[in-house]
């Protein structure tokens, strides 16, 4: 496996990814349309590192970057199912903080699921502290 940026040849793939992914289901579906990943490939706030295998892009972590804030917020980690428990997203996540250890970032924030007790020892286990719970509210306008 190997853990690079993203590309604009690999929109497909990120989107196949995100939107096949349960987890990151709303009761409402899935929202992501590929201007959506190609967003995050032109802003400069935005990155998106993905993990490959044989060239098949197996993972991706879409975050946005505020250096002028001092934090990071990862919008999703995604695995593709048969590559999930074999580090593909410690991979990513090491390669991510990396880069925002290099752009003096001195805080990184994700939200997840409270079902998801996977993520939650994920995170916990690369010292991640568990702050307040949260309600998602959305207003389809």
């Amino acid at each position: 496996m190997i853990v690079r940026n993203a590309e604009k040849r690999d929109v497909q793939q990120i989107l196949g990814l995100l939107n096949s992914a349960e987890e990151l289901k709303t009761s409402k579906g899935f929202f992501y349309s590929p201007a959506y990943v190609e967003s995050h490939l032109t802003n400069p706030v935005n990155e998106i590192i993905v993990c490959e295998d044989d060239s098949i892009i197996i993972g991706a972590l879409t975050a946005e970057v505020w250096k002028d804030k001092g934090y990071a917020f990862i919008s999703n980690i995604i695995v593709r199912e048969d590559f999930r428990m074999k580090g593909a997203a410690s991979l990513m996540y090491g390669e991510f903080e990396k880069n925002c250890k290099l752009k003096k970032i001195r805080s990184i924030n994700f939200l997840v699921k409270t079902s998801n007790k996977i993520m939650h020892d994920w995170a916990e286990k690369r010292g991640f502290e568990r702050e307040e719970q949260f309600f998602f509210y959305e207003k389809k306008i």
